[in-house]
């Protein structure tokens, strides 16, 4: 019996709480799709861990603290992604403009589904110990199930196939941002050049 089966039956067993600590899983809905990407073993697309469950919640988002999040709005070209003119130039951790982010969110609600999994954790353990054995669960399913939005964590001798189709798109949008400070730039340069010219024109009058 694999991981995934084991953590899928005690799923499906149990009155799953929508808090407390575990994993989560985003799958494809039936017949839908995700431009130049394979979904993995069961259409997972992505596997995630959390402290609480009930405050991880990438439907949602903010876009700029989610990795997922960002690969989708760079992967899925009918949203017309605009990034967000305030996100700093020299950060790729990037977010949407207001109606992208809403676009995104609906294409999210419409085509995936999440799956939380509660993971009882020992807490006589001190907060660290607990975090690292969230993440050695969650490396075991990521090992597992192979999930193609997963870009960290996949086992040692197997290679994402996806994950340079996902940076180069994301590096596009990211480009996008530094062509627009570098406009927004220009153009106040070109403002202050011009209110000095014309100060310096008022007063030799």
């Amino acid at each position: 019996m694999s991981h995934l089966d084991d953590l899928r039956r005690a799923f499906e067993s149990a009155d799953q709480p929508k808090n407390g600590a575990g994993l989560y899983m985003l799958t494809l809905k039936p017949s839908c799709t995700v431009p130049g990407i394979a979904a993995s073993k069961g259409d997972i697309l992505y596997v995630g861990k959390a402290g609480d469950l009930k405050k991880r919640n990438h439907m949602r988002g903010p876009t700029s603290s989610c990795t997922l999040r960002r690969s989708l709005a760079a992967l899925l070209p009918d949203l017309h992604a605009i990034p967000e003119a305030s996100t700093s130039k020299q950060s790729a951790n990037w977010t949407l403009e207001p109606a992208s982010d809403a676009r995104l969110t609906a294409w999210m609600v419409a085509n995936l589904d999440v799956t939380r999994i509660r993971i009882p954790v020992d807490k006589s353990l001190s907060p660290k110990d607990q975090r690292y054995f969230l993440e050695a669960e969650e490396r075991k399913l990521i090992a597992e199930a192979l999930p193609p939005l997963n870009l960290r964590d996949w086992p040692s001798g197997k290679i994402n196939p996806h994950k340079a189709l996902i940076e180069s798109a994301r590096a596009r949008l990211t480009d996008q941002i530094r062509a627009d400070h570098r406009a927004l730039r220009e153009a106040k340069l070109r403002s202050g050049q011009r209110k000095a010219m014309a100060e310096g024109a008022s007063a030799s009058r």
